[in-house]
């Protein structure tokens, strides 16, 4: 006999504890993301053993039949609840780069080609191991993000510029940033850092805002 190998995504109602499905299809689906409007989700279906071929699905809730599937990775909705956010692997770059994708008209646009850091995740279903790799603030005006060289750095810029702007201005190599942060109002942004030293790993958490960034904890 056969031993089926899977990973499905099911909702349940809170007001009475009623369970239904939304994806139980023979891929592994997982990373399920409820739109900021709670209409929609987006979720990773994966049927090759390689991440950077897998899928990401658009669903409406109420509707079984899906409303958008592109080649992605790692897909986040923007506060509009009408964009996502995601990693596509360049052949010609070696690397991931970040997008977007209008759910409603299906029009994608590379907003990066410098490489995007992916995230850190275990294995199937793949929990990833950080908030997030970017952070849209609340006009979807901005993005932070973590860039894939080397020395790591947190990232600003905006969908419709080429300038990107370094929040942390670090030449270092032992140090990586993850889970980038908009505050409520937009103005400032908080994100992880991680130190490897020959003995220990510092954590720090920062806080950029004014045009600078600084340290505002730190637990070593």
């Amino acid at each position: 006999f056969a031993i089926e190998s899977r990973s499905d995504i099911n909702g349940v109602k809170i007001e009475n504890g009623e369970e239904f499905e939304i994806a139980a299809d023979v891929e592994y689906e997982f990373w399920s993301d409820v739109s900021p409007d709670g209409k929609s989700i987006i979720f990773q279906s994966k049927t090759e053993p390689l991440f950077h071929k897998s899928s990401i699905v658009v669903k409406a809730f109420g509707n079984q039949s899906p409303k958008l599937t592109i080649k992605g990775y790692n897909p986040r909705w923007l506060p509009d609840s009408r964009h996502v956010s995601f990693l596509r692997w360049s052949d010609e770059y070696q690397k991931y780069n970040l997008w977007l994708v209008d759910t409603v008209n299906g029009e994608e646009k590379q907003l990066k080609t410098t490489g995007s850091f992916t995230p850190s995740r275990g294995e199937l279903p793949a929990n990833r191991g950080e908030i997030g790799v970017v952070a849209w603030s609340p006009d979807c005006e901005r993005f932070a993000y973590l860039n894939s060289g080397s020395p790591k750095n947190v990232w600003m810029s905006s969908p419709g510029s080429a300038e990107m702007v370094s929040l942390t201005n670090n030449e270092r190599a032992n140090v990586r940033y993850n889970s980038p942060l908009f505050s409520a109002d937009g103005t400032r942004v908080v994100f992880v850092s991680s130190e490897k030293t020959s003995e220990k790993t510092i954590w720090s958490v920062w806080l950029f805002e004014r045009g600078k960034a600084k340290q505002i904890l730190d637990r070593k």
